[in-house]
């Protein structure tokens, strides 16, 4: 399965398949403030189906310019010192998940969880965007 001309890891597909691409049930709001910065409500968290990935993808990608604002030269990093940027790549970004429902556009993403495929094609690290 490709989104964004990139393919989507198997165990993410095997997750959708068996209906456990979702909040997991034993994981209380602590631990996803933990993992992810700020006040997080279990309730407000989108786990997106694959076409639900591919429109909200494709909406970032075709809104980039939306997006711009959210980019500042203090985000520059460097591959070669393993500092990654924190801005991303467009065609090599899927939005698979997003902290905040957005009630006013269904496209947009408020707080997407992406794939980011700069450093592989096979194994895409998982990013917050933005990732400040």
């Amino acid at each position: 399965m490709l989104i964004n001309n990139l393919p989507l890891p198997a165990l993410l597909l095997e997750l959708i398949a068996q209906n456990r691409w979702r909040v997991p049930e034993n994981v209380g709001r602590k631990s996803w403030q933990n993992i992810f910065k700020g006040d997080i409500e279990l309730s407000e968290i989108c786990f997106w189906s694959l076409e639900e990935m591919q429109r909200k993808t494709n909406y970032l990608v075709e809104n980039l310019e939306n997006y711009k604002p959210f980019f500042s030269k203090g985000w520059a990093g460097s591959l070669a010192n393993k500092v990654y940027p924190k801005t991303f790549e467009p065609e090599k970004t899927v939005v698979i998940m997003d902290l905040i429902k957005s009630p006013i556009v269904s496209d947009n993403s408020i707080n997407p969880i992406c794939l980011d495929y700069r450093i592989s094609l096979e194994t895409p690290r998982v990013i917050q965007y933005p990732d400040d």
